[in-house]
């Protein structure tokens, strides 16, 4: 790990639906286009195989409200299909990691969020209400080509376990066809990720070329993880002087 200057580097923690919130209640978008944009090169980055019509589908390159109704509402992907409807989420945060302040260059975005599984409505609220049976899912973790595997992604995985119970499991979903689904699988499973094959689903709507294949890996709660990540050379001294705003 090739450390930064964490001084210089802001966390943001925030609920999704106050991204970029005027205190007007109006919307300043040019939040949320600089975070689309970081999240279309993360995904042009480790999907090699995919097309930039894809990758422009997957981001909602077309429509930028789309877009953030997808991050604001983690359930916006499960009305439209692109998950599985066997699945509630809540409580959705988001952390932007920016130069010098809020205002700076975005270099890293990540999202979580709770998730449960169940057959029914009312199994799904049951399960949502108890720590220890929702899981954290974090679903996306991005960062600027010029961060990468300098310890800023542990940092924003590391935050949103702050914000979470500790009695709760964390989750995360892989693509097999990540350009470094092989390294990425040994890093998760260090901290104590174990995994097993999700059914196969189409993240594109309207019929767009899928499904992919993906595996659910899940860490035993959030004490754990954040026990190990804290174990990683180098991650306290980052943890230690970055500057997080929550």
């Amino acid at each position: 790990m090739t450390n930064f200057d964490a001084e210089n580097i802001m966390l943001t923690v925030l609920p999704a639906d106050k991204v970029g919130l005027l205190s007007d209640g109006e919307v300043d978008y040019k939040h949320w286009q600089e975070i689309q944009d970081l999240v279309r090169e993360g995904y042009t980055s480790s999907l090699p195989e995919r097309s930039p019509k894809e990758v422009d589908l997957l981001v909602d390159s077309s429509n930028l409200n789309t877009f953030r109704d997808a991050q604001v509402d983690p359930n916006f992907d499960v009305r439209r299909g692109r998950l599985p409807r066997n699945q509630k989420l809540a409580q959705p945060i988001v952390i932007l990691a920016t130069e010098g302040s809020y205002e700076g260059r975005l270099v890293g975005y990540s999202r979580s969020a709770n998730r449960v599984f169940g057959r029914s409505d009312k199994s799904r609220d049951r399960k949502m209400s108890r720590p220890a049976s929702r899981e954290v899912l974090i679903s996306e973790v991005v960062v600027a080509k010029d961060y990468r595997l300098r310890g800023l992604a542990h940092i924003l995985a590391s935050a949103h376990l702050d914000e979470r119970h500790p009695k709760q499991p964390v989750a995360v979903d892989v693509w097999e066809e990540m350009r470094d689904f092989g390294s990425t699988m040994q890093t998760l499973g260090r901290l104590g990720f174990v995994g097993r094959p999700a059914e196969p689903r189409n993240p594109f709507p309207y019929g767009i070329p899928g499904p992919v294949k993906e595996v659910h890996l899940k860490a035993p709660s959030v004490n754990f993880l954040r026990k190990k990540l804290h174990r990683i050379p180098g991650f306290t001294d980052i943890a230690e002087n970055i500057n997080i705003y929550s």
